[in-house]
């Protein structure tokens, strides 16, 4: 049986110094992937809070220290990815050994750095036995090409 976890996350509640928990993990998390820096130990002390006003401040926020709606919504719009070049998104072109882009680096991740090889967005001749392996395991042609059907296997909608 699997635990449900019943502390709250991010966004529950505001989140201002002297906070605990997991939804500060959360936050922490985050804010590091914008450079902040931070231990995540789920402690809203000092070095988070002083982030947090810096970060409001950057952000033409009122430079509250407190994380309510809306600078959760301007970190995570800072720590969204920006969508793949036009072209690049999976499922929207075939390619080979020697192609590149953010689509290689979806069937890499997807296939798995074991098969293939170390994340990236090269397509090279182990990322080939890596797909001709999941190929072969789905019945495919294992001809190493990601191509319509190999696209459908993986479950994504072919816009080609």
């Amino acid at each position: 049986m699997v635990k449900q976890c019943t502390g709250p996350r991010l966004g529950d509640r505001m989140l201002r110094n002297g906070c605990r928990g997991g939804d500060v993990r959360e936050l922490q998390t985050l804010a590091n992937r914008v450079g902040a820096g931070l231990t995540v130990d789920g402690d809203f002390g000092p070095r988070t809070t002083a982030w947090v006003r810096a970060f409001q401040k950057s952000r033409a926020l009122v430079a509250d220290a407190v994380v309510g709606p809306a600078t959760l919504a301007a970190l995570r719009q800072a720590t969204t990815p920006p969508p793949p070049p036009a072209g690049q998104v999976p499922g929207c072109r075939t390619f080979r050994r020697g192609s590149s882009g953010p689509d290689v680096a979806f069937v890499k991740r997807f296939v798995g750095a074991r098969r293939c090889s170390p994340p990236g967005a090269g397509f090279d001749e182990r990322t080939e036995a890596g797909i001709r392996w999941y190929q072969r395991i789905r019945r495919l042609t294992d001809d190493g090409v990601v191509g319509r059907l190999t696209w459908t296997q993986m479950g994504l909608r072919v816009t080609y």
